[in-house]
């Protein structure tokens, strides 16, 4: 398998700080150190600047319907909502910080706060009486509940029929929160910090990926550890499946990605990109990868890359 460039984008003066695909590949959003998100379209045409961040964005993530862009910064714990569509800010709230969340149908959302509790919110869209309706309107009204009692958490994941809330912890632990209840189930985890948790989208597989090199794949349905997987020395931080969970796609901090079989849980190739990947993005076709071309000043700029399956 080969990984083919098909768009370079302009990063700007500052190095770009994190990045995120749209559920459905059509959207990219690009953030720098000095706050500015960038919303990029697959045909490499530029959307929209995002202005209000002063310090690094930490995470980006798209609502699953690719409406809403939720951004996480280092400026007193920002975290900002953005309509997509125009580009204008729907909420901002402080004492906040990565990881964040959407919740599958997008009317939740889960944050960590800056005292390491998780925060779950959610929609209420539909009560507000504005000109122009706010997306969202936590702690006042709709959904909110905070999660006490865990570990530092370092990865969210709500599971594809939002039942459950995966969190990942700086120990190594896995927890899975039952969304309809308090209850919270504890997994032994991994040797290092959880960086990345991802869910096949029928929900009966998650793959939690660690500081430590190693995947573990945890089969949902008989609740019990499938395989681990290693091929790394180095960290791995990205983490997604194909849309019929039969291959999961992996990189890791040795500019690797990895395809992997589910089945048997065998690798089946491994693909060398030309500098740090940010985001991994499955279609029936191919895999769209964002690669950073590391450089040590500016202008900064970002490959969109594809790799044909």
């Amino acid at each position: 398998m080969l990984l083919k460039v098909i768009h370079t984008l302009d990063c700007g003066s500052c190095p770009v700080s994190s990045a995120a695909f749209s559920s459905d590949g059509t959207l990219f959003a690009l953030a720098s150190d000095n706050g500015t998100i960038r919303l990029w379209h697959a045909n490499g045409t530029l959307q929209h600047t995002l202005d209000g961040h002063h310090k690094p964005v930490n995470c980006v993530t798209f609502s699953p319907n690719g409406k809403l862009l939720m951004s996480a910064s280092d400026d007193d714990g920002t975290l900002r909502l953005w309509d997509v569509n125009d580009g204008t800010v729907q909420m901002e709230l402080t004492g906040y910080s990565n990881p964040i969340a959407f919740s599958p149908d997008g009317t939740a959302q889960a944050s960590r706060l800056a005292n390491g509790n998780v925060e779950l919110w959610g929609a209420v869209s539909k009560t507000l009486k504005r000109d122009k309706p706010l997306a969202f309107e936590p702690r006042s009204k709709g959904y909110h509940r905070v999660l006490d009692g865990f570990p530092e958490i370092t990865a969210l994941a709500f599971s594809p029929n939002g039942s459950l809330l995966a969190c990942g912890c700086d120990n190594g632990m896995l927890k899975l929160w039952e969304m309809s209840s308090e209850y919270a189930d504890d997994h032994p985890g991994h040797e290092d910090s959880v960086i990345a948790l991802a869910f096949s989208q029928d929900g009966e597989m998650m793959a939690s990926a660690s500081y430590d090199g190693t995947i573990r794949l945890r089969d949902m349905r008989q609740a019990c550890d499938m395989f681990q997987l290693k091929r790394s020395s180095d960290a791995v931080h990205c983490l997604e499946f194909s849309q019929d969970g039969k291959l999961l796609a992996s990189a890791s901090f040795d500019k690797q990605i990895r395809l992997w079989d589910m089945a048997q849980g065998e690798l089946l190739d491994e693909i060398k990109a030309a500098g740090t990947i940010s985001a991994l993005s499955f279609s029936p076709c191919f895999i769209r990868v964002s690669v950073f071309n590391d450089q040590t000043q500016g202008p900064y700029s970002i490959n969109i890359c594809e790799i044909t399956i």
